[in-house]
Parts: C-alpha cells; structure tokens; sequence
C-alpha cells in the first residue's frame, strides 16, 4: 500500500511530531531522491509505492532506514533487502548510491534562509520571503515570460506588475536582447547589468535583505 510503519526502535530516527511532516528520501537501488511524508500520529512513511513495484517487493522483504544529518537538514536513506524465496532470508539490492554536492552561497541566515541563493529559483524563494516588505502582492507564478505578475502598493495605491526573476541582472539582457520584452520589476539577487533600459526597476536582493528585519 506504499508505506512502512516505524517501528519503535526506529521511531528517535523522524520528527518529534504528531503532524504530518515532509522528509527528504534517498533510494540506496536508484540515483533518485523524492519526499516523503512521515504521519506522526501513527508513525508511518507514505509515497513508497513506486519504489516498491520497481523492485517487487513482496511479503517479507525488509526496508531499512538510515539517516544522515547534511548541515542543518535531514536525509533519509531507504534500503531494499529482498528475501530470498528459496530460504526465506534477505538478501540487500546492491546500492548506487552516488554523492549529490548542493552548491549553496554565502551564510546569510535571512528568515530561515540559510545561504545565499545560487541560482534563479533561489531567488524565487528569497523573493516570496520580502514581497510583502517590497509592497508586492503576487497574484500569480507561470512558466513563460513574465515569470510572475500581481499588484504594487504605490503612495497608497495598487496598480499591476510584471515581475521577471533572474541570478544576475544581466542575465536578462542576454535572455530577452534588451528590448524586445519589457517587464516592469527584474528581480535579481546580484545587480551587475550597467545600463538596464529606463523602463525596468531593478531590485537587488543582496542589498535589499540588509535594509529588512530578519
């Protein structure tokens, strides 16, 4: 039915809690991880069924559980040992397991940010943690340009923005050639484009958050 039940003396390796938790899985056969929800109240892991067809699992096999504590998160690795049907024994499904290397930027500790974004999507989520400060209210994300719109409080007044998130300002110039799409707000976590056109404000979260209770 895709869930385990933690047993007791496995149950100090999860969350001190009887809500509904999600916790980031390692599967030891396959170079995949996914999250996982851990339920508290019963003590049960759910969203193993994929895996457990991968394998075929089957009355008797055993899932073990380690867990690796990576800086300030938790990783838990899921092992398959498959019994073997002539012995009634388990046997271990040979692992692949490869180190992922998360790149992570310089320790700012904003809001629960650790480190400093790396990439777009870091700055995506750093936004969504100063909107309200910047006076934005976000009506909605979407895949294509512009990466998200909503309205702006300005001398007391709403009015509609287009906002477009990138690393670095300049990467928009070289995404969009300057002028053919225009936004209104670049949201950007370093600011190094020299001459962005007039009608783009450019906000740099970098020195933004500085200005920001944490």
């Amino acid at each position: 039915m895709g869930f385990i039940n933690v047993m007791k003396h496995m149950r100090h390796l999860f969350p001190e809690t009887k809500e509904t938790e999600k916790i980031s899985a390692h599967f030891a056969d396959i170079q995949e991880e996914k999250l996982l929800s851990f339920q508290g109240k019963y003590n049960r892991v759910f969203g193993l069924t994929a895996w457990y067809r991968r394998n075929n699992a089957q009355v008797g096999d055993v899932v073990e559980v380690s867990k690796i504590r990576e800086r300030l998160f938790d990783r838990y690795v899921f092992t398959l040992r498959k019994a073997d049907r002539a012995r009634g024994a388990a046997v271990t499904v040979p692992p692949k397991m490869r180190i992922v290397k998360r790149p992570v930027g310089e320790p700012i500790n904003f809001r629960g940010l650790i480190y400093a974004p790396v990439n777009e999507n870091g700055v995506i989520f750093l936004f969504g943690l100063v909107a309200k400060d910047l006076g934005i209210i976000v009506e909605g994300i979407q895949p294509q340009f512009p990466d998200a719109y909503g309205r702006r409080r300005i001398n007391g007044r709403y009015s509609s923005v287009d906002i477009e998130f990138k690393f670095k300002s300049s990467d928009y110039e070289r995404t969009y050639h300057r002028r053919k799409l225009l936004c209104d707000v670049l949201v950007c976590w370093e600011h190094d484009w020299t001459d962005p056109p007039r009608e783009i404000e450019v906000i740099e979260l970098k020195t933004k958050i500085r200005e920001l209770k944490n």
